[in-house]
C-alpha cells in the first residue's frame, strides 16, 4: 500500500472513531441519571467509573481531533519528536499516532519513571 493510500484510511478510520466517540460520549452524559438508581455504596464505584470512562473518552476525541489537524498542517505521519516519518503500518494500526515506534517507547519509559 503506498502512502498516500494509508495516510487516507487513516483519515477514514480516525473520522470513524471520532464520530463514535462523540456519539458515545454525549449518550453517556445523558445516562448520568441513572446513577442515583445506585444504592450509597454502589454509587462511588459508578462514578470512578464514570470519571475514567468521560475522561478517557475526552482524551481519545483529543487525539482525534489533534491528528486531523496534523492531516490540515501536512504534518500528519511525522513524529512529533524526531520529525522522520511514522510507518505507514503503525499508522494504519494506530492512525492518532503522533511519534515514531522508537519515541513513543522512550515516551512511555519516562512517563513511567524509567528515564529521566
Amino acid at each position: 500500500m503506498e502512502r498516500a493510500e494509508a495516510l487516507l484510511l487513516c483519515r477514514e478510520k480516525i473520522e470513524e472513531e471520532l464520530l463514535s466517540l462523540r456519539e458515545r460520549f454525549n449518550n453517556s452524559r445523558l445516562d448520568r441519571k441513572s446513577v442515583q438508581q445506585y444504592e450509597k455504596e454502589d454509587r462511588h464505584n459508578h462514578h470512578v467509573v464514570s470519571h475514567y470512562n468521560n475522561f478517557n473518552g475526552k482524551k481519545k476525541i483529543q487525539d482525534c481531533e489533534d491528528a486531523l489537524g496534523r492531516m490540515a498542517k501536512g504534518l500528519f505521519g511525522i513524529c512529533i519528536n524526531c520529525n522522520n516519518e511514522i510507518l505507514s503500518e503503525r499508522l494504519i494500526a494506530f492512525p492518532t499516532a503522533k511519534r515514531c515506534v522508537r519515541c513513543q517507547a522512550v515516551h512511555e519509559k519516562k512517563k513511567k519513571g524509567v528515564l529521566n
